[in-house]
């Protein structure tokens, strides 16, 4: 069974903001996001703490805080397991989806309705609430490295025997690569003399 989602409704926020600490450990929604991002890279064993300040101001939200958290990732190279921890810096602004309609700037002549794609801290809401749990989803997906490493300088595995390099060199005999290309030298026509 799915936890449910965890939704702050926009007039329920004071003047004073609304100020929510979640931890994996107690709240099963925030648990449930990391297991969706991190899949089997967030275990029983790891730890995630949110802390998050939402502001409004007439019908605009401002969400800002961070999610720390640990895992165990599997290095990309050489396939070797490694613990991580890591912050996720959380800097949103929300506007109503109903307030975007075209506005045109005349002096400038700039549609004010268009999203801006460049401005990744900005998005809109719809309805009377906010979907924390989803947006902490896009964040923290959005923070993952491309590749994971359990060191920046990991030579990985060689290719002949699967050993792990960075622990050392491997008894094989080194193959001497050829050019990628070279094979495109049997396509190439003859020169004439």
């Amino acid at each position: 069974m799915n936890p449910p989602p965890m939704e702050i409704i926009i007039h329920d926020i004071p003047q004073e903001g609304l100020f929510i600490k979640a931890s994996a450990a107690h709240d099963g929604w925030l648990r449930a996001v990391m297991q969706r991002v991190l899949s089997k890279a967030f275990t029983p064993s790891d730890t995630a703490e949110l802390t998050l300040e939402c502001h409004k101001v007439n019908e605009e939200i401002d969400l800002s805080g961070e999610l720390k958290y640990s895992a165990n990732q599997t290095c990309d190279r050489c396939l070797a397991p490694f613990g991580t921890q890591d912050v996720v810096e959380i800097r949103i602004h929300l506007s109503p989806l109903h307030s975007t309609q075209p506005m045109t700037n005349q002096d400038e002549g700039l549609d004010v309705g268009e999203i801006v794609t460049e401005d990744e801290e900005f998005s809109y809401y719809e309805g009377d609430r906010i979907d924390i749990g989803e947006i902490l989803e896009e964040q923290l997906t959005l923070a993952q490295p491309m590749k994971n490493l359990c060191q920046e300088d990991c030579l990985g595995l060689c290719p002949t025997c699967g050993k792990n390099l960075s622990e050392g060199p491997c008894a094989c005999a080194p193959t001497a690569l050829g050019s990628p290309f070279s094979a495109l030298k049997a396509l190439a026509p003859k020169k004439r003399k």
